[in-house]
């Protein structure tokens, strides 16, 4: 064991006597997540197959966590059953003994040795009485009831056939079981019901409801706007030009204003824009027909570059944006420039 000090008075010589105290709190904290991941390596190998083999830990006085080989994400379900069954233990206040035995009565014992590690002549073996047995230099409960609560907090991928525990024990587990609580009540009050579930449900489909009917206002909407704005379109030796500001509008929605504008006018250049919150969205579209001679995206980074920001795309359709509002009606009146010098003869 090697211990890092700090001096704070005095000085420290080869061969002074020192006296080192633990802390027991912590230590203590250690010792329940440490006998709780060996219980969690052996009920996760019941639970999930045999197949299941540790893949890192770490132990600490706050959590434990345990990676382990597995070929999917855990249900909820298993979750469940995990933390049921190491609650049982728990609960049964088994003896946890420690023996020095030669590594070789350590694997005729069955004792289980992590892949990879290197061991001794002689190897400490730390068991549960028939129910799980592990090589281990460790800290460990005197017994499984001394682990206290155990609650599993997080499950997930770190790698490719890999997965992470992440769980509490003790004090900490209880502490985060009762914040669970208390965030409950709060829902509860908040809705002013006990089935804070079914409430939460209602609201949720409600939401969905007045999501689907304001889309449908906005597809109604877009389709009005596109035929007043379609009165504004010129004409660039014979192409159909049209640049416009709607301001308002989120991007998503500029789209299907600029859709709706696309198929009534059936052949033709588009440029809209929109403000909104000191940040504008320029989106520009070129119908196929056009395609082998405007392209969307030239026409958009030139436009972006005159209003002070930036953009490009597809040869039918392009995105960009500016923070420059008082640029921005001067870029779109270019439009039209733009496309007269990408026609055959035009100066670039």
């Amino acid at each position: 064991h090697a211990h890092v000090i700090r001096i704070t008075r005095g000085v420290l010589h080869v061969w002074d006597r020192a006296r080192c105290t633990v802390y027991r709190e912590q230590r203590r904290a250690t010792m329940r997540n440490h006998t709780a991941t060996h219980l969690l390596h052996e009920i996760l190998r019941s639970v999930l197959g045999d197949h299941v083999k540790q893949a890192g830990s770490l132990v600490s006085p706050e959590r434990l966590r345990f990676d382990f080989t597995h070929f999917s994400g855990l249900e909820d379900s298993e979750i469940s059953e995990i933390e049921t069954r190491l609650t049982g233990k728990v609960l049964e206040n088994l003896p946890v003994v420690t023996k020095i035995m030669s590594i070789e009565e350590a694997m005729e014992s069955g004792a289980t040795a992590l892949f990879g590690e290197k061991y001794g002549e002689t190897v400490r073996v730390v068991s549960v009485p028939e129910f799980s047995s592990e090589l281990c230099g460790g800290t460990h409960c005197n017994a499984t009831g001394d682990i206290g609560s155990f609650v599993i907090v997080s499950e997930g991928s770190v790698a490719s056939g890999i997965r992470r525990i992440e769980a509490f024990t003790g004090k900490e587990a209880f502490h985060y079981l009762k914040e669970k609580a208390n965030e409950l009540k709060m829902i509860h009050e908040l809705l002013r019901t006990d089935r804070a579930y079914a409430r939460i449900e209602k609201l949720l489909n409600d939401v969905k409801a007045s999501e689907r009917e304001l889309e449908s206002i906005k597809s109604k909407t877009a389709a009005r706007d596109s035929s007043s704005i379609l009165e504004q379109m010129r004409k660039v030796d014979g192409i159909p030009v049209l640049s416009q500001r709607v301001d308002g509008l989120e991007q998503k929605d500029l789209r299907v204003l600029a859709d709706n504008i696309r198929d009534r006018m059936g052949s033709g250049v588009i440029c809209v824009a929109s403000s909104k919150n000191g940040q504008a969205s320029i989106l520009t579209m070129v119908t196929k027909d056009l395609t082998d001679r405007f392209h969307a995206g030239e026409i958009l980074k030139q436009v972006s570059a005159l209003a002070g920001g930036r953009g490009g795309g597809k040869a039918e359709m392009a995105q960009g944006g500016t923070n420059d509002m008082e640029k921005l009606d001067k870029a779109l009146e270019s439009v039209y420039d733009i496309v007269k010098r990408m026609m055959p003869g035009g100066s670039s």
